[in-house]
């Protein structure tokens, strides 16, 4: 198999897009797996006696948990 055909687009799948028409020569066109638009924490903090898991999207919510003696 020749070299052409192992860099088809067909045969790497959506690794290769095509430019917006009408768009600038040098354009950036993002290839990869959209993101997510919100990020979720989790915070696991447990002793011997307790765990405790809390979800949150919000960094000040993880505040109480910084200078525990437990691990977090």
């Amino acid at each position: 198999m020749n070299l052409r055909k192992k860099l088809s687009p067909t045969s790497i799948g959506n690794s290769f897009k095509k430019k917006a028409i009408g768009s600038a020569p040098g354009t950036l066109v993002h290839v990869g797996i959209q993101k997510l638009e919100e990020a979720t924490i989790e915070i696991h903090d447990y002793s011997n006696e307790h765990l405790t898991i809390q979800k949150t999207t919000s960094v000040a919510e993880c505040e109480p948990f910084v200078d525990t003696s437990n691990p977090t």
